[in-house]
This record gives C-alpha cells, structure tokens and sequence, in this order.
C-alpha cells in the first residue's frame, strides 16, 4: 500500500499516467491546482442512487456556461461545462475528480489533496491513498473511460429528479423533461424489485447495457432489463454459478460472485470499488432469494 498524500511524493512514484491539467473555466493555460480552475461559481447537487465507492462520502458540483439540455433520461451537455466530484473519508478530502466539455471534447482530470487540506494538485492517479485506517484507490486517468464511454453517469433524470426544479432556477439545467421517472432509494422501505432495479442501474448498467464496455457479459443492467437477467446463461463461469441471476439461488447466481469476490479481475462494480458493499450485496442477495426458484 502506498502512501501518497504528499504531492512530491505522489508526482515522484506513485502516478502510472502522465497527470492531466485542464484549463480553467473561461479559458486560460492548463491548470496544477485545483483552485486555479475556476470553479468557485459551482452549482452543488447529489444524486438518489450514489455509486458505491468503497463507502468515500462524495460532493459533486456543476458548473454550465450554457445550460445543460434535460431528457427523460441521459442529459445533453454543452461544450463549457465542469462537472466535479469529490472524494472523502472520515471528512479527509483524498480527490478531486472533474470533466470538462471543451471544444475537442470530453477531458478528464484528477487532482489530489495534500496533507494540509489545503490544496489539490493535478495526477495521473492509479494509487492508494491511506487515510487513517481506510484507503481509497484513485484510478489513473486512462481508466476514466472504462466507466464513461456511454458519458456521464449521474447526470440523468432519474437520477437528479428531486433537484430538476433548483437546478433550472439556477441556470444549469434548460426545461423539466416530459417525463420524470426517479430512481428509489435502494436501502428505504419501497417495493424490493424497484430497489434493486436503481441500485444495479446506478452502479453497473454505464457498463452492462448495449455499447457499453461491458455489453458482452450479457448481463443488462438498465432498471427495465433487470428481469431479462433471470435464467440468462453468463459469458463466462464464475466460482461454479452460470447463471446471471439464478431464481432463489443467490449461492449460485454470477452477479453475486461477483459482487462478493476479491479479485479485482472479477470483483463488481469494477473500477472504483475493491471493497465489498455489504447493503447492496444484501438487498441483491434477499431479491433473488425471493425469486420463485426454477428456469424454464
């Protein structure tokens, strides 16, 4: 494990990519600190179903030249935007991670806070960071398309319906869709299938849908698929289960092994998770126990 909260240290030995500076809002030469970006002016917002993160707490702000254009579901957003998430434990700021939408496109970037709180500095990441006696893996930046080749993930209707109204009296969003369709808290008192229906959606469908980087598990983890998953045979055997989901036997299921793994190889949701998450994996484990046991 490495420790890598003091910059020298982080930009000597730690970082596989090569760090990314963007420029600041408005234009300007590539930025090293996070504080040079501009982002003052930052609208914050949260999301109903957070991606499980190996339990960092995460604040996330918005920041739109030209408001971002609402759709029922994934949202259109104009060249000019920045949008930031923060990563934390215990109140110990470890990253910041921004997108920005320039005229080439999206870039991302990762900045790294020092010791002192104080400041965060460009990285390539790809490193474990220790605070106190948990760690956080930042990923480096070539990885960033791994989880974002089908865009941004939280910025969606679902996902953000409670805040449509505040975040289009704040310039930042253009119309309240046609159609407002919000995911559930996973872990509330709802129905069981809706709930798990936005936690696989939320944490695994930017990858498990078709287009997605992992579109040939044939596993599709978008809400309204997530009955198509049943007694589907997986691309690939894992701990003895063969099936996706199978029906009353989560010991048997491959979302569950996977889920449950430590094998970052095999472990879900890939990327920024290494960490089991022991709510989602209980709320997956009671829905396909209470499936009616059986393939046809």
């Amino acid at each position: 494990m490495h420790l890598c909260l003091g910059v020298t240290l982080l930009l000597a030995s730690c970082a596989v990519d090569d760090p990314v500076r963007l420029p600041p809002v408005g234009g300007g030469p590539p930025a090293d600190r996070l504080s040079a970006l501009g982002l003052d002016g930052a609208i914050p917002y949260d999301v109903i179903v957070p991606l499980w993160s190996d339990g960092a707490d995460k604040t996330r702000s918005i920041l739109a030249a030209v408001p971002l254009g609402a759709t029922d579901d994934a949202w259109d957003v104009p060249t000019g935007t920045y949008l930031v998430k923060t990563f934390a434990f215990g109140g110990r700021r470890v990253e910041t991670r921004v997108i920005a939408f320039l005229d080439g496109g999206p870039a991302f970037a990762t900045y790294v806070w020092n010791a002192a709180q104080t400041e965060a500095f460009a990285s390539g990441g790809n490193i474990d960071v220790a605070v106190g006696d948990r760690v956080l893996h930042v990923p480096g930046t070539s990885q960033c398309t791994a989880c974002h080749a089908t865009g941004v993930l939280g910025i969606r209707t679902p996902q953000l319906a409670e805040q449509l109204d505040a975040l289009i009296a704040a310039g930042m969003v253009d119309r309240r869709p046609a159609r407002v369709d919000p995911f559930v808290d996973p872990f509330g008192e709802g129905d069981l299938d809706a709930r798990v229906a936005s936690y696989l959606d939320a944490n695994c469908a930017h990858c498990h849908r078709p287009g997605g980087t992992a579109a040939g598990t044939r596993a599709d983890w978008r809400r309204e698929h997530l009955h198509d998953n049943v007694c589907r045979s997986a691309n690939e055997e894992v701990d003895g289960a063969r099936l996706v989901i199978a029906p009353g036997r989560p010991e048997a299921s491959v979302a569950i092994a996977r889920m449950t793994s430590t094998d970052p190889f095999l472990h879900m949701p890939r990327g920024p998770s290494h960490i089991i998450d022991e709510r989602g994996l209980a709320i997956v484990t009671a829905w396909i126990a209470s499936l009616p046991a059986g393939c046809p």
